[in-house]
């Protein structure tokens, strides 16, 4: 997973004075949270990863099994190079993905919808250079640590998975959490 992500975590949890603490991720996010319990088991006490990607490489994982359509593109562009992923996004950053209508019932509150497209447009202000990193960290690569390793300190990692099983607009494939 992105170094990046690990260093400014770790940078933060310093300033902060947190020597200590659980970590938390969803959706994207829970690959990143997993990846630092990893890197970092002498700091991470607990760990919890919801409704996200499991590492592409798993054995016995039909990894775009009930990915949206624009996940399975972004995955199979993301096999490619950064220069196509770049061009992939870029060409489809025009409007929000078609959603699963419970996903679609939550995320079009207005104080929801309002809150997203403030942190969505100010996440691309500078540019598409970090959602192209992200995704190509997250779709493309080996995530270079075993997900049955993680220790988290005392043991606990909380593997949770969405509701509803995978299906052709499922947000996102999950194999059998392990944990």
């Amino acid at each position: 997973m992105a170094a990046m992500i690990q260093i400014l975590c770790a940078a933060v949890a310093d300033t902060l004075g947190f020597d200590r603490f659980a970590v938390y991720g969803v959706s994207g996010g829970g690959p990143h949270a997993l990846a630092f319990a990893a890197r970092h088991p002498d700091r991470v006490t607990r760990v919890a990863s919801l409704a996200a990607l499991a590492p592409r490489d798993a054995d016995g994982l039909d990894w775009t099994a009930g990915m949206m359509d624009g996940n399975v593109r972004s995955a199979a562009v993301a096999l490619q190079d950064r220069e196509a992923m770049a061009a992939h996004l870029g060409a489809n950053s025009s409007g929000p993905p078609q959603l699963p209508a419970t996903e679609a019932a939550v995320l079009t509150r207005p104080e929801i919808s309002t809150m997203l497209a403030a942190a969505y447009a100010e996440a691309v202000r500078p540019g598409i250079e970090g959602w192209v990193d992200d995704v190509m960290a997250l779709f493309g690569s080996p995530w270079g640590f075993d997900p049955a390793t993680i220790t988290a300190g005392s043991g606990t990692v909380n593997w949770t998975r969405s509701y509803r099983p995978p299906t052709p607009t499922g947000s996102a494939p999950v194999s059998r959490p392990r944990r």
